[in-house]
């Protein structure tokens, strides 16, 4: 745009090499910024709160303006060598307590965005990380339950053998009882006319069977209840399991996990100038006598 409008106002610019480190976060990350802002003639000459920030390549630095440039007056305070020290000073305590690093960060997961990540690559970068800890959780749950499941398999296995054998058992007492009772009988009925001291021992004996199959027949009953009770126990088990592993899994969605802002303050050692002092910036003075940022 030539020279027409042009006005330079006198400011600070310091270019800051900055290092953010925080071991609890797991953060390490270095940032290069240009930062300036405009000195005035009030009380407060220099306020770097109504600084910006530039993208500002130092080759583009020049010696001298152009011909023909108008220039704001230099306020008094730019020419003491200390007015600097003291603003460069400023300046780092600024950027330490006004520019921290800003992450995102998930408490739940431990694990924090890297600087320039974007929350929707960070979501994408949390869902693997929630994926490897719900592969965990559910390794950890499935140790927590398997001791129990142990346990309740085998007192089920023991249950259904109690049954079987206890059915076996019945079986047999019945053959007996029938082979006894059917002898006492035959002999009762071949047409004697008294029965025999021995015809009526037989007939007790196969009553006495007649009453251990009863007894043997409620130990099967009682054994098929052992069997109901401890195959409910293992369903129980089972509903717990399965509502605790769907805790697990109900829980994936990346998109759903709260995220809390994360600043991390660089510390004052870890602030260094690169560049620092005194520069010209370029204004355009517009139709209405506003002035314009003539640079970007």
């Amino acid at each position: 745009g030539g020279v027409e409008g042009l006005v330079y106002s006198p400011a600070v610019l310091g270019r800051l090499d900055i290092h953010y480190s925080s071991p609890r976060h797991r953060v390490e990350a270095r940032q290069t910024v240009t930062i300036a802002a405009l000195l005035g003639d009030g009380p407060v000459p220099l306020d770097w709160d109504a600084g910006f920030e530039l993208a500002l390549d130092p080759a583009q630095l020049m010696d001298r303006p152009p011909a023909g440039a108008q220039f704001h007056p230099l306020p008094p305070a730019a020419g003491r060598a200390a007015a600097f020290r003291g603003w460069e000073k400023s300046l780092r305590t600024w950027v330490r307590q006004r520019r921290p690093l800003t992450l995102l960060a998930s408490k739940r997961y431990q694990v924090s965005s890297q600087p320039g990540e974007t929350e929707d690559l960070f979501r994408g970068r949390l869902g693997q990380v929630m994926r490897e800890k719900r592969d965990l959780a559910v390794e950890g749950l499935r140790r927590k339950y398997e001791p129990r499941f142990g346990v309740l398999r085998n007192r089920l296995l023991r249950a259904e053998q109690a049954v079987s054998r206890e059915q076996q058992q019945v079986d047999a007492r019945k053959a007996d009882t029938a082979i006894s009772l059917g002898s006492a009988l035959l002999g009762a009925f071949l047409g004697r006319k008294t029965v025999s001291a021995g015809t009526t021992r037989r007939v007790g004996g196969a009553l006495k069977s007649a009453g251990r199959l009863h007894k043997e027949k409620m130990d099967v009953v009682r054994a098929r209840e052992t069997v109901a009770a401890v195959q409910a126990d293992l369903a129980e088990l089972e509903a717990r399991f399965a509502a605790d592993l769907a805790g697990i899994e109900g829980a994936l969605d990346p998109g759903s996990v709260a995220l809390d802002t994360l600043l991390v303050k660089a510390k004052a050692a870890d602030i260094t100038p690169e560049i620092f002092g005194l520069v010209w910036l370029p204004f355009r003075r517009g139709s209405d006598g506003s002035l314009q940022a003539d640079w970007g």
